[in-house]
């Protein structure tokens, strides 16, 4: 059984059953972009129908299903194996409620950060009023790479863990004052690019939908977009002429501006 798609035609948990249901051995490959506008690649192994493995790159186990699980945007193909690689490190195998709950806890945890705390928003260090502190080590490994002026979507891209654990972490540090947050930048939401990439793909087809994403990507600052304007302006009127071009800048423009 040979599979492969896009996450818009397919969920993850159809994705899932179809394989667990042919009780097939071998690695799901998801190419995949966070809300934040981060590529992701995820892997899950599976033996005989089951979930034996799942990385995304430093991220093993249920952080990468959470990371999958909060992707709607990329591609996937399922490849068959006799048996797993050797190389692959096994864990005991995750049942499907379990994997199905952790995918339903990752949408809920981010749909409710999303609420309150924007990819743009800026971060820094505090000083919280208790006189003693302890932190536990997830909190500690984002702290660590963490610096004055970042903004949610470039900690979130630094950190050692899945999106959905940095941003429930980063909520802590919030909380208790170890983290204050200030004004946002401008982001270019993923509901705003998928407009203007359907857009491009209308103009363009499919070259210029590789072209579009060459320049622009969900979850960046409005200004990056802007700033992207004029190369990809002559990139893109190289495919489908001046006027046509000129289509899909006056819309981008509409963002931007």
């Amino acid at each position: 059984m040979e599979l492969r798609g896009t996450l818009s035609d397919f969920s993850l948990e159809a994705i899932l059953g179809l394989i667990q249901s042919g009780h097939k051995t071998g690695t799901l490959h998801l190419a995949v972009v966070t809300p934040l506008g981060m590529a992701r690649q995820v892997d899950i192994f599976f033996q005989s129908g089951e979930i034996a493995s799942a990385r995304c790159g430093s991220i093993g186990g249920l952080g990468a299903i959470r990371e999958a699980a909060i992707c709607t945007q990329g591609s996937f193909d399922f490849s068959v194996d006799s048996m797993l690689s050797s190389s692959v490190e096994t864990t005991v195998p995750m049942t499907a409620d379990v994997v199905l709950a952790t995918i339903a806890e990752a949408r809920n945890v981010l749909a409710s950060a999303g609420m309150t705390l924007s990819a743009g928003t800026r971060l820094s260090h505090a000083v919280p009023a208790d006189e003693t502190i302890s932190i536990t080590a997830e909190q500690f490994s984002l702290l660590a790479v963490m610096h004055d002026n970042m903004t949610v979507t470039e900690l979130v891209a630094a950190a050692p863990l899945s999106t959905v654990d940095s941003m429930r972490i980063i909520h802590q540090l919030l909380d208790r004052g170890l983290l204050a947050a200030g004004a946002g930048v401008p982001i270019v939401d993923q509901i705003t690019y998928e407009g203007a990439l359907s857009l491009a793909e209308y103009v363009g087809g499919k070259a210029g939908v590789d072209i579009f994403n060459q320049f622009f990507r969900p979850g960046a600052p409005v200004s990056e977009w802007k700033r992207a304007l004029p190369d990809f302006r002559s990139a893109f009127q190289g495919l489908v002429g001046t006027d046509r071009a000129n289509e899909v800048i006056a819309g981008l423009r509409e963002i931007t501006d």
